[in-house]
């Protein structure tokens, strides 16, 4: 229950009331005029405004902490003050967080301290008094002021610092004084003031920093005033903003990262300077699609320019200023440069000879004169003749009004990039005009009409489009001759005569596509180089058309499959079928079309696809299919030869085909159940019918298939591939055939209950086990029925014998021994099939094996396969064209050991066989190697190989072949069995082919194998020498060298492939010898082992194979060894060395990366380092340095600061490098190399940085006062915060306790409270402040129980039993009483005390 006393005090007067509601309602001001400072109260007063904490130093004042100043908007600090005083300082955080709307500073104040007026949420203005002395307005004094829309900054400031005006996002305009000293814009100054849209950097401003103006989304204009000396402009300085335009004065030396990401709507950068800038990464980044960087005092020849540092697409968006016409000079100039020009016309110019220096060339559409009283405007309409004949030129842009590119005009051996301005009419390329230049992609003009002979001759084109060219009407000598990279060419419709060489040599030239609908009238022999993979693309042709010529070998195709034709589309737009220039007229509903009208179909063949793709669809996802052919569409026509209705087709009307007397072939879907009248009436040429379907049709209208009335085709058959002989109601009269013999029955037939395939009948019927996958596909595994003489042809779909299924089966595949040991005459195999399992023909007799399939490479053969009984008598015959491939390609081991592999229509020509003694061999048969050439014969006209068939391995020989008196030097051969690729007359003549033994030189005794030459061992004209391969051998020792005795050296080169040299036995060492006198160069591939390696000649040991292994137990040397496959490591030896490999290197952007190797040698030997770079383009090692002596003309990627060990590698030089180390003493010498990468580093965007500010709270206590005062404070992330704390007289018995959180601290020797590193926002806690006196009580909780002090005694009170403990202020336990009932007293020393009784606290100071 309240006292009587606490009642009262809880009734505030009413006119008390009333008087604090009126003062709260008032808005206090400081007017200025005058005011008066209090020195012992440390405050400056105006009327009703009092300021506190305000300092003095010899008349000076700094104004302190106020931010507890309440109901003042309007603050005016101007005016007099007593005794002379004057106020030049504002501290720090003096103002921050409260309601002023105004401040007038005064010109006495030279310094705005940290955060002074921070966070003054309605300050409005800021009014500086003229000529005021201020200098420094500290890091965030005015930040988040967010009502303030502008402010001067006077000229007197000098320092301007971070955060100042940090998220005033009203800030609408800063403007900086006349006169202004400022240098720098710190970091963040201005950042994210989202309303400011306009600023002008004084030309006092040498550096903005960082993030100044980031965030400034509203910023549209950015001005340098005149005379600026900016140098540097901070990373993140201008992000964010909405600048569209903005141009660099050209004292600016450093642009850092990111100084303009993400101002999306920047389009265009001008740049005064003359050289490249320091520019930082993604210093553009997220700006507008198409930038532009103009440069009107840059050189484009400076190679300092880097389009990319700029964050451009091409070097084209940097703008260079344009050239000029000198009507004096009579030359375009710009700068100090000049071009040779003549006028015309009076405004058309034509680029002269010239030998300028020019790197780079941008002809603008219109030039200038240099005259500015001029004001005609000039174009440039021809390159005459060796306008830049052989000059450095790199790159050119030509203007749209160029005309004629003459002779020569930009033979350039640079010349790399040309580009073609937008509708250029370009009509003329001369001659040679661009021959032997670099260039790699070139978009021709569609207007060009001429190209001179030899104008892109070797020039690294990888795609020429011509398609729209098409005035273009002759490719001239030799145009695209030697273009080695050259692709794929587009050809236009208009073009009726390709020349001698035009793409000869052009190796790589695999797709045509021309777009005419006949053959051009002349294609020269030699027009096109041949190849073998080469496909012309005919998007207008007619594969039917003989008047169109089409001729497959003057294209250099292997094959007339190597024309590729269209096929059916359907025109939506037009209702119609189109195929190249061939129409049928269409009905269409739902995706089915009706076939109405032929057009005067003039095809040989009619081919319907079952699925139909219309025009434009790409996806071929708009699927159309024919559903019927009305009556009389192709009646009398006289053209069709060949007929092959689709799967979808349902009606055939009446006299649809008839009268079509070159008709001979017609396949007619089982869909089609009922023939109309007449339909093949009249078909006199009509003798091979196929009907797709089970069954004879339901019905024949009048005279379907006769010829005339009631007559019989005596040499028609019809083929029926789903018929069964055995169905009676096959009738031959509805076919008009001459009877039931003339029917053909079925191909295979699949019984998927027996898993079996049959075909023929009765004696003659084979059948084969199968099994089925993929619910059509079938392998065949085994024979169960195969008559003798039987011919297997497994070709062809297969037909279920269930009537209700209607899936054509195919095979893919025959299984493992399927036909191991048969006797089949002859075999043919289908296109479809995908595997041939091990030893699926093995022992088998075949005497012909047909190959139908034309993509070997989709084909995975077994081991043994093939191996038939004899090869030799064996013909196998592939698909016409395709002969290449089957030597090349996959499976070729399959076919290599075959004595004939022949084109279908291939045919042979005889090959004889002579030594060098003109006997016919094999004439040594008993003295050399047992076995002889396979083939006897060769297919007439084409490519074949041949090879020696060993008994044992001992032998090489020297092949000589001739025709008539021509001769060819073929390959050696060496161990294995190698080939000689030759091509056979196409005549009757016949290869002679001479043999020389040359051996034995290779001896195979057991576990060695010696590789040497005799001392008269010659080839030639005393060439000694030898070459050869060891692939996939095993042997315990590998000797390689000559013959004991003197003479020269012997060279040895040898290809070593999947070579091992070791032994199980634990008494024997492998071993690899290379004797002395012995030249020996081993090219490494695949996976080898060479046991202990020891050199006693020279021995070089090189790869092309990236993946190669090599192991060795050991490598000696006493020779010359060269290892240039960066394996071996170590040597022992007089010339010994130890290497340690190098190491790859990432390299950032403008930094470098250091190379290092390591190696010990053998005392008193000398070492020599040389660092190679591979040179990619030109596919060869280049050297960058060395410590040999060298030639004054040599050149290194660095100085020689570097130590002969090291190479240091600019970012801009990344690739691959290797260290070949050379240690050599007396004779013996030790070449080791090892390999590095170097790569250059991609910067990733570089973030903002972020500064963050956390909240510390201090505490108002009763009896004491912190310095700063108690409120809250603002501390930089990572920053301390520190106070002072002073108790008051009556309190100055306290112990306090101070707290941040759950962490007590004390003060320094100082006196201060430090909080190290803030992290995050704290709050401050003191407690143990009480007054000093006898008794010192402050009950927490409770008001029951008593506790009070008295000189040194406690003195506690408990009406109940209670649980005491007393505790220090840290909360440790001084005394614990136990349960205590009514007075104790406990003695305790001075200090200050917390009793806990119970659930009770209370504190004592004793």
């Amino acid at each position: 229950m309240r006292t009587t006393l606490q009642k009262q005090r809880c009734r505030l007067p009413l006119w008390l009331l009333a008087c604090l509601m009126i003062f709260c309602s008032m808005q206090a001001r400081a007017t200025g005029d005058t005011w008066t400072y209090d020195a012992s109260a440390s405050t400056l007063t105006n009327g009703s405004v009092t300021l506190k904490n305000v300092t003095a130093n010899d008349k000076k004042l700094t104004i302190g902490n106020n931010r507890d100043l309440s109901n003042i908007t309007t603050l005016d600090l101007t005016g007099t003050i007593n005794d002379s005083y004057a106020i030049t300082a504002i501290g720090g955080y003096s103002f921050q967080n409260i309601g002023l709307t105004s401040i007038t500073i005064p010109a006495t104040v030279t310094e705005i301290g940290r955060a002074a007026f921070s966070g003054c949420k309605s300050l409005e203005t800021v009014t500086f008094v003229d000529s005021p002395a201020l200098t420094t307005i500290t890091d965030g004094a005015f930040e988040s002021c967010e009502k303030l829309k502008s402010i001067t900054i006077p000229a007197s400031v000098t320092t301007l610092g971070k955060t100042a005006f940090y998220k005033c996002s009203a800030l609408e305009t800063v403007t900086f004084a006349t006169g202004t000293q400022l240098t720098k814009i710190e970091q963040q100054t201005f950042n994210y003031c989202t309303s400011l849209k306009s600023i002008t950097i004084p030309a006092s401003i040498k550096e903005i920093g960082i993030n100044t103006f980031q965030g400034c989304t509203s910023l549209a204009t950015v001005t340098f005033a005149e005379g600026s000396g900016l140098e540097t402009i901070g990373n993140f300085c201008f992000g964010q903003c909405k600048i569209a335009e903005i141009t660099i004065p050209a004292t600016v030396t450093k642009i850092v990262d990111a100084a303009f990401q993400s101002c999306s709507n920047l389009a265009k950068v001008i740049y005064n300077g003359t050289t490249q800038p320091e520019i930082g990464n993604l210093v553009f980044y997220g700006d507008a699609a198409g930038l532009n960087i103009y440069l009107p005092n840059g050189d484009e020849d400076d190679s300092s320019w880097d389009y990319t540092k700029w964050g451009v697409a091409s070097i084209d968006n940097l703008i260079f200023p344009d050239w000029k016409y000198d009507t004096t000079k009579k030359k375009l100039v710009k700068g100090s440069k000049e071009l040779t020009v003549t006028l015309a016309n009076t405004t058309e110019l034509t680029i002269g000879e010239n030998t300028t220096s020019l790197k780079r060339l941008v002809l603008s559409e219109t030039i200038a004169s240099t005259d500015e009283n001029n004001q005609t405007t000039y174009t440039i309409v021809k390159f005459g003749d060796n306008a830049f004949t052989r000059t450095g030129l790199t790159s050119i842009k030509i203007p749209s009004t160029v005309k004629e590119i003459g002779a020569n005009a930009l033979y350039c051996q640079t010349l790399g990039t040309v580009t073609f301005a937008e509708n250029s009419t370009l009509e003329t390329v001369g001659s040679t005009a661009f021959a032997y230049s670099k260039i790699e992609t070139l978009e021709i003009p569609a207007s060009v009409k001429t190209i001179g002979q030899q104008a892109f001759m070797k020039v690294p084109l990888t795609m020429i489009d011509l398609s729209k060219n098409t005035n273009l009407t002759e490719i001239l000598p030799n145009v695209f001759k030697d273009c080695t990279k050259l692709e794929s060419v587009k050809l236009p419709a208009s073009i009726t005569k390709i020349t001698t060489g035009a793409f000869s040599n052009c190796s790589s030239l695999d797709t045509i596509s021309f777009e005419g609908t006949k053959q051009p009238a002349t294609i020269d022999n030699d027009a096109f180089t041949s190849s073998s993979t080469r496909k012309l693309y005919l998007p207008k042709g007619d594969k039917d058309d003989d008047k169109a010529g089409w001729n497959y070998t003057a294209w250099g195709l292997a094959s007339a499959d190597n024309m590729i034709f269209p096929d059916w589309e359907y025109d939506a737009t037009n209702t119609k079928l189109v195929k190249g220039s061939k129409e049928l007229i269409v009905t269409a509903s739902n995706k089915e079309l009706t076939i109405t009208a032929s057009n005067s179909y003039a095809g040989k063949t009619l081919i319907l696809p079952n699925e139909i793709k219309k025009v434009g669809d790409e996806s071929g996802t708009d699927i159309y299919k024919v559903v019927g052919i009305n009556a009389e569409v192709f009646k009398s026509n006289t053209t069709l030869e060949a007929v092959v209705l689709p799967n979808t087709l349902t009606t055939l009307g009446a006299s649809a085909f008839e009268g079509c007397t070159a008709l001979k072939e017609a396949t007619i879907p089982a869909t089609v159940t009922t023939f109309a009248d007449k339909i093949f009436y009249g078909c006199t040429s009509l003798l091979d019918i196929t009907y797709m379907g089970k069954t004879q049709p339901s019905s024949f209208g009048t005279d379907a298939f006769k010829v005339s009335d009631n007559t019989t085709v005596t040499d028609r058959y019809v083929t029926l591939p789903k018929g069964k002989k055995t169905d009676t109601n096959w009738t031959p009269a509805s076919w008009a055939i001459a009877d039931a013999d003339h029917f053909v029955f079925g191909g295979w037939a699949y019984n998927k209950t027996a898993n079996t395939v049959t075909v023929g009948e009765d004696n003659e019927q084979i059948v084969l086990n199968v099994t089925l996958a993929n619910t059509k596909e079938l392998t065949v595994i085994g024979v169960k029925t195969l008559p003798a003489g039987a011919e297997l042809d497994l070709t062809g779909s297969i037909a279920n014998i269930d009537e209700n299924d209607d899936t054509e089966y195919i095979i893919v595949g025959i299984a493992s021994n399927a036909f191991q040991g048969k006797a089949l005459p002859k075999v043919t195999l289908p296109e479809t099939l995908a595997t041939i399992g091990t030893g699926a023909f093995k022992d088998a007799t075949i005497t012909e094996l047909h190959l139908s399939y034309k993509d070997t490479t989709s084909l995975t053969v077994g081991t043994d396969a093939f191996a038939l009984k004899d090869k030799n008598t064996c013909i196998v015959r592939v698909p016409d064209g395709k002969l290449a491939s089957f030597h090349t390609d996959k499976p070729y081991s399959n076919w290599q050991d075959f004595t004939y592999v022949l084109e279908e229509k291939g045919t042979l020509v005889d090959i004889f066989y002579k030594d060098e003694d003109d006997n016919g061999w094999p004439y040594y048969d008993n003295q050399l190697a047992k076995g002889s050439f396979l083939a006897k014969q060769a297919p007439v006209g084409q490519t074949f190989r041949f090879f020696l068939k060993h008994a044992h391995a001992d032998s090489t020989f020297v092949i000589t072949a001739k025709l008539g008196s021509t001769k060819k030097e073929g390959d050696d051969f060496f161990y294995k069995k190698d080939t000689v690729t030759l091509k056979t007359p196409a005549g009757t003549d016949a290869w002679t082919l001479i043999v020389t033994s040359i051996g034995p030189i290779v001896e195979n005794s057991g576990d060695k194998i010696t590789i040497k030459t005799e001392e008269d061992y010659t080839v030639g004209e005393n060439e000694k020498s030898f070459n050869g391969t060891i692939k996939d051998t095993k042997a315990q020792e590998l000797e390689i060298g000559a013959s004991s005795g003197g003479g020269d050296p012997t060279e040895i080169n040898i290809k070593m492939e999947n070579v091992t040299v070791a032994t199980t036995s634990p008494d024997a060492t492998a071993k690899t010898t290379v004797t002395s006198n012995t030249e020996a160069t081993i090219t490494l591939s695949g996976t080898n082992t060479l046991g202990e390696l020891e050199n006693a000649g020279t021995l070089i040991l090189t790869t092309t194979d990236p993946d190669l292994k090599l192991t060795t137990t050991k490598v000696t040397n006493s020779g010359t060894l060269v290892d240039s496959t960066g394996i071996i490591t170590k040597v022992e030896g007089d010339a010994s060395i130890d290497l340690t490999p190098l190491a790859d290197q990432k390299v950032n952007a403008n930094a470098s990366a250091k190379l290092t190797t390591t190696a010990t040698f053998a005392t008193g030997a000398t070492t020599i380092y040389t660092w190679d770079k591979y040179n990619a383009e030109k596919k060869e090692w280049e050297q960058v340095k060395t410590n040999a002596t060298q030639p004054l003309s040599f050149k290194s990627l660095r100085s020689d600061a570097d130590q002969a060990n090291e190479l240091t590698v600019d970012a801009d030089d990344a690739g691959q490098y290797r260290c070949m180390v050379t240690t050599t003493k007396e004779s013996v010498s030790t070449t080791l190399t090892t390999f590095a990468t170097v790569t250059k580093v991609t910067s990733t965007p570089p973030t903002p940085p972020v500064y963050v500010y956390y909240t510390v709270t201090l505490p108002k206590v009763e009896g004491a006062t912190t310095t700063p005062k108690a409120g809250k404070h603002t501390v930089e992330e990572g920053d301390s915060f520190s106070f002072k704390l002073e108790l008051d007289p009556e309190y100055d018995q306290s112990v306090p306790v101070v707290k941040v959180g759950e962490t007590e601290i004390t003060p320094n020797a100082a006196g201060k409270y430090v909080i190290r590193d803030v992290e995050e926002d704290l709050t401050v806690s003191i407690t143990g402040i009480v007054k000093n006196g006898s008794v010192g009580i402050e009950e927490i909780a409770g008001n029951e129980t008593k506790v009070w002090g008295t000189n040194g005694v406690l003195h506690i009170y408990t009406p109940q039993p209670a649980t005491v403990y007393v505790l220090s202020f840290t909360g440790s336990i001084r005394k614990a009483l136990g349960s205590v009932t009514g007075n104790h007293d406990v003695t305790l020393a001075k200090g200050a005390y917390i009793v806990v009784i119970g659930e009770k606290r209370f504190k004592v100071i004793l």
